[in-house]
């Protein structure tokens, strides 16, 4: 296994994944309520004392907890729709990954949106790789909710910003668009994300000089499932 491989799998076993009920696939404009949804749910099966990690109260110099929606690939009957959930333990903290494993592989986790209660079926840690495998290019599914106002023409310079801040290494090349790069992908008014804001939103198609593993989540609103990006096969 290379070091890359070994980092992407290290990443997987620290995602949490869940799937709908067969069958049931909801809109990815509701990317937002569902996020916001999952990360209830969570605090309400997780015991107390909250890891703050979790709720992210008073976590602000640690990384949090982030609530992903599972978007469906473009090779999908119904590509950019939601097929499930995902849960991102920060590194570092497979106590923490235990405690959620604990509290909530069970028959009983349900997500309340409007309108339906979906019961979650946990899936195996390899479910996680179509987010984790190493890739140069990475897409966004979700928008990037930016961190603070860009200059004018300059969303390109805070998104390489926002990588550095996350760890990654400089980009190569960044693009960006108010609509998705591909139909895999979730096409957000302002209303839809999961927080209201005046910043500035935008997808993007990133590529890295190396191949680097995921998941690559950036932006303000990424503990909330914005800004998750999926690896490309190819440019587009």
């Amino acid at each position: 296994m290379s070091a890359g491989a070994g980092i992407a799998q290290n990443a997987a076993d620290r995602m949490l994944m869940f799937s709908f009920p067969n069958g049931v696939r909801i809109d990815g404009k509701l990317a937002g309520t569902v996020t916001t949804s999952l990360r209830k749910a969570v605090m309400s099966r997780t015991p107390n004392p909250l890891p703050p990690e979790i709720s992210g109260h008073e976590a602000e110099d640690r990384t949090h907890t982030a609530y992903l929606p599972v978007i469906e690939p473009e090779h999908s009957t119904t590509p950019g729709h939601i097929r499930g959930v995902a849960i991102l333990c920060p590194p570092g903290n497979p106590g923490l990954v235990e405690l959620l494993k604990k509290s909530l592989h069970t028959t009983a986790f349900r997500l309340e949106i409007p309108g339906a209660t979906l019961r979650l079926k946990p899936q195996p840690s390899t479910t996680a790789t179509e987010w984790t495998a190493p890739s140069r290019t990475w897409t966004t599914v979700t928008p990037v909710v930016l961190d603070r106002f860009p200059g004018k023409g300059n969303e390109s310079a805070e998104l390489a910003r926002a990588c550095r801040t996350a760890g990654l290494p400089e980009p190569t090349e960044i693009r960006t668009a108010r609509g998705p790069f591909t139909t895999a992908a979730t096409d957000l008014a302002p209303a839809d994300l999961p927080r209201k804001t005046r910043l500035p939103y935008t997808h993007a198609h990133i590529t890295f000089p190396d191949a680097i593993p995921g998941p690559v989540v950036l932006g303000s609103q990424r503990y909330l499932g914005m800004g998750l990006f999926r690896p490309a096969a190819t440019t587009v």
